[in-house]
């Protein structure tokens, strides 16, 4: 297994490990789930559907994280992350549905998202609001 230390001289990281889906459902058009670990997750498409986003805003955003979280939103999302004790590399964890990858996006990362949609961003989002209340 190569070290986080090696994978940052290499460039960019890379998830090494898929993680598998325990069970996944849609509620309200929400897709959810939980991980083997226990983790619960929405989908890429649940959680835009809470932050009133299209997919590929999230997708663009997530994609590109490491740009992006040097950018206002990106900042603030960032801060929302740490603030919850997130520190992972990415804000979506590659995941197998089966035999389908999906980016499942961890309950920290559904709530800063969700939270700065709902009273950070300009305009703010109602859809945010309500799903985050």
């Amino acid at each position: 297994m190569v070290s986080k230390k090696e994978l940052q001289v290499l460039g960019t990281p890379k998830q090494l490990y898929l993680y598998q889906v325990e069970k996944q459902i849609e509620f309200d058009g929400v897709e959810m789930g939980v991980l083997e670990n226990g983790m619960p997750y929405l989908t890429e498409r649940g959680l835009t559907r809470m932050c009133g986003l299209t997919k590929s805003a999230l997708n663009e955003m997530s994609s590109n994280w490491a740009e992006e979280k040097i950018k206002p939103r990106g900042k603030e999302i960032a801060k929302l992350l740490i603030e919850r004790g997130y520190n992972e590399e990415n804000i979506y964890l590659k995941s197998d549905l089966k035999g389908k990858q999906i980016n499942a996006y961890p309950e920290p990362v559904c709530l800063a998202v969700l939270e700065y949609y709902a009273f950070v961003s300009d305009p703010v989002r109602t859809e945010a609001q309500r799903a985050f209340r």
